[in-house]
């Protein structure tokens, strides 16, 4: 009888497991056939590749744009309606209350009223694109019920409203924030010079090398340029609060507004100086981990275009890539569009301080829909410097607690007001580089675009190479943006914006090659862009591979996209024989000095093996052991998080000073360490961390200590869905410094959260050879093989064809779709 019950049950569960998998396998897009779409004009064919990836075939644009729509809501429709809902602040609706964090930080950016005005003023091509594309989503949208419904709006049992050509813009803009950093540099400024004043807060922040590699002139012996102080308001009242960080949402860490944003690398080559006498041009953008990726790989061919690359779910344009003339790839300026300034504010009759005037908030209530529960009550608080943004402590995360119009509200505040400008038609610039054809249409396509600000590389046909940087930087009255500013004094205020028309340009450079990892752009430059570039480590790998190659192959550019060398290793244990010879001396035990001398033999290269994790173990030890004593829990964690990310920050600035008063730790009154010691310390920290975490040397494994993680955000309920929506972890090599970037959270070591999210290889003019890959696949749903499908590629340093030409597309036709009016 127990056999029986057993049997039963065993058979009742594969049942189930059956059903479901059925169920659940008919809203997988099918591939093959035919479909009738709405508002199509004439047929559109659609061949995809063994990858999934899709390439159109219409008459007309309009047709195009409407097929992509078709394409996106087919495969990524729950992905939309998320970034929509992230940009409106409207997440907690659907996922319930873990997400009122993200919304409360959203709602107080606006992105939906400037997309509002950005469609207002959008030009004729760009509204035809974009209501095009609306007709395809919801044409595709309207069909998929049922059963035929994405699988996350039947489990979360809702219905996506009809997709608008604002919701596209919307999105945009979402990115633009996503890519948006230098508050945070201001913040951690802030802070610093609270604690320890103002120089000492400019010194530990670091600032670009004087002769490190700029994107238009290779190496430079200017001096280090200097820091003009700004006011700020810097009581104790900074560093009164304790950080209580939010625990970020599983599969949601890619809106964490502390997260490091966008460091890529790009680079473009010159006909002289590669073996096919053709351009090549190469990028590898670097964004958080999401899934599914924030990429969707198209090929467009209709009347006047012709283009492939990337695109974003919720917008039809083609935004890295190359057409039949011209090839271009980003990467993030990091350039100071934003200024936080200190406002005083008095909470009971909502007003606040500037000029000796009290004046009256713009106050917009905005209560938040949470699922399960009645609405959140929240408010948006303006001042003339733009929405109330986080209290003075160190809980920037957050805005601050009595946004909530239910909380009582007496006395005197001070606060943070973010202004943040992205006016302009972001959204027609990619429109125009999708159809540009030279040079000069490129650049006109490039001033376009206003945010984020980007390094464009570009190569054409006809064997051009060049960079433009884009993007609306402003014109100050005073100060530098370097930190917060006193907001009642009317100092800093902005005066005007610099004509993009204006900011750093190079066409065919002598050298033969252009490289930008995020690094600063041009010294002779007149105006500020920013003073908070990334560190030169990955540009300076760059620059010496290509300096030293004259005839590159494009097998050499993509193992440099996936280099592993550590140049900031090499700064970090310049130091290490001193500390050897020391705790030698000292009679440290044995494995401390085995440790030391394993990384004073170590090669530099970041590869799966235990060395590079205890190489890594190493150096985050080193950061608390130098900085940790003085700074305390919340102020090094805030520290830490933004200067350990490829900064010229922190540990760089006193690296190389063996008695930096840094080194010193504050607890020994009785003496004063030096870095070897610091470094001796910091060899046990690392051996003990490794050994109480993953036992015996043989389990250091750093390809597995800083796997990726590619988390589904409605897989945080555990199992089953997350073994149903999440993939396998990602073993994967390299750190946030080599140019194979994969940086790590800095709080939550050692897994990746930041990684290569599309790389490129493209050989210009002879497109069929060039080479592309993402690091999960092309499709949203779980159960189609094009879900996870190019992980291994990515992640072991291959590429896959990228076909371009109609006879190399139909040379890798899998399926073939026709979608008719």
């Amino acid at each position: 009888m127990k056999r029986i019950l057993i049997l039963a049950v065993t058979l009742t569960v594969l049942a189930g497991v059956a059903g479901a998998v059925w169920w659940a396998r008919q809203s997988l897009p099918v591939l093959d056939g035919e479909e009738h779409v709405s508002g199509l004009v004439a047929p559109a064919e659609v061949i995809f590749d063994q990858y999934g990836v899709p390439h159109v075939y219409a008459a007309g644009m309009e047709d195009a744009w409407a097929t992509v729509g078709v394409l996106h809501a087919r495969e990524r429709l729950w992905q939309m309606e998320l970034y929509r809902r992230a940009a409106y602040g409207r997440l907690s609706e659907v996922l319930g209350e873990r997400t009122l964090p993200v919304d409360r930080r959203l709602l107080t950016l606006g992105l939906k009223a400037g997309a509002e005005a950005e469609w207002e003023a959008a030009s004729p091509a760009v509204r035809t694109a974009l209501t095009h594309y609306t007709d395809g989503v919801n044409a595709q949208r309207t069909r998929a019920t049922g059963r035929f419904k994405p699988i996350e709006f039947q489990l979360l049992r809702f219905d996506p409203a009809p997709w608008t050509p604002v919701d596209s813009l919307a999105v945009g803009r979402l990115l633009a924030w996503r890519l948006a950093e230098n508050h945070q540099s201001e913040l951690v400024r802030h802070a610093l010079a609270a604690r320890f004043g103002m120089f000492e807060a400019q010194r530990l922040a670091g600032s670009y090398p004087g002769n490190g590699p700029t994107i238009l002139s290779h190496t430079s012996n200017t001096p280090q340029p200097s820091f003009i102080e700004t006011q700020a308001d810097l009581t104790a009242h900074a560093l009164s609060q304790l950080a209580t960080r939010p625990e970020w949402p599983a599969g949601l860490e890619w809106l964490d507004p502390a997260a490091r944003r966008g460091l890529s690398n790009n680079f473009v080559v010159s006909p002289r100086r590669t073996t096919t006498g053709r351009p090549l041009l190469a990028n590898d953008p670097h964004l958080q981990i999401e899934f599914p990726v924030v990429w969707y790989e198209v090929h467009l061919v209709a009347a006047g275009l012709d283009v492939t690359g990337v695109s974003i779910p919720g917008t039809p344009f083609v935004v890295i890539g190359h057409n039949e003339r011209i090839a271009w790839g980003v990467t993030n300026t990091g350039a100071d569009v934003q200024d936080l300034y200190i406002e005083r504010f008095d909470l009971a009759r909502r007003r606040y301080l500037y000029q000796g005037q009290w004046l009256p908030v713009a106050i917009t209530r905005a209560d938040i829909p949470v699922r399960g529960r009645q609405p959140e009550p929240f408010e948006i608080w303006r001042t003339r410097h733009g929405p109330v943004f986080a209290d003075l402590g160190l809980d920037w995360e957050t805005p601050p607690d009595w946004l909530n119009p239910v909380t009582e509200r007496r006395g005197e505040r001070r606060a943070f007001a973010l202004r943040w400008e992205i006016a302009g038609e972001m959204a027609g610039a990619f429109e125009s580089l999708d159809r540009a054809g030279s040079w000069a249409e490129f650049l006109t396509a490039v001033e376009g675009f206003t945010a984020p600000s980007q390094n464009f590389v570009y190569a054409d046909v006809d064997g051009n190479i060049g960079y433009a940087m884009s993007g609306v930087l402003p014109l100050r009255a005073s100060g530098n943006g370097t930190m917060p500013i006193d907001g009642s004094i009317g100092e800093g205020e902005w005066t005007a914006r610099v004509n993009p028309s204006t900011l750093p340009r190079a066409f065919n450079p002598p050298d033969g090659y252009i490289t930008s990892s995020n690094n600063e752009v041009d010294r002779t430059w007149p105006g500020l862009i920013t003073r908070d570039w990334a560190a030169p480590f990955r540009t300076t790998r760059l620059h010496q591979a290509l300096e030293s190659d004259k005839a590159i192959t494009l097998d050499a550019a993509t193992s440099l996209q996936n280099d592993l060398q550590s140049i900031a290793a090499d700064r970090v244990l310049a130091g290490l024989p001193g500390a050897i010879a020391a705790a030698k001396k000292a009679g440290a035990d044995r494995s401390v000095t085995n440790a030391l001398e394993q990384l004073g033999v170590w090669d530099r290269k970041v590869d799966g093996r235990s060395v590079t994790a205890l190489y890594e173990a190493f150096e985050a030890a080193l950061w608390q052991r130098t900085f940790f004593d003085e700074m305390g829990e919340d102020l090094f964690n805030q520290f830490y998080e933004w200067a350990g990310a490829e900064r010229p920050s922190g540990l760089y600035t006193v690296i190389d000073d063996p008695r930096s008063k840094w080194f010193d730790d504050i607890g020994t009154i009785d003496r004063r360490e030096t870095r070897d010691e610091i470094m001796i310390l910091a060899a046990r920290d690392a051996v003990e961390t490794l050994e109480r975490n993953y036992g015996a040397s043989g389990n250091w494994n750093w390809g597995r200590m800083h796997a990726a993680r590619f988390s589904h955000p409605l897989a945080g309920g555990g199992f089953p869905l997350s073994w149903f929506l999440n993939p396998r972890p990602s073993e994967i090599a390299g750190d946030g410094t080599t140019v194979m970037r994969v940086s790590f959270n800095r709080r939550a070591p050692f897994g990746a959260w930041e990684l290569p999210s599309w790389r490129q290889v493209l050989d210009v003019g002879h497109w069929d050879d060039s080479r592309v890959v993402l690091p999960a696949g092309q499709s949203g749903h779980p159960l189609s093989p094009h879900y996870f499908d190019q992980n291994e590629m990515w992640r072991t340093g291959h590429y896959r064809a990228q076909p371009f030409t109609r006879s190399a597309v139909d040379g890798v036709r899998a399926h073939r779709l026709v979608l008719l009016p």
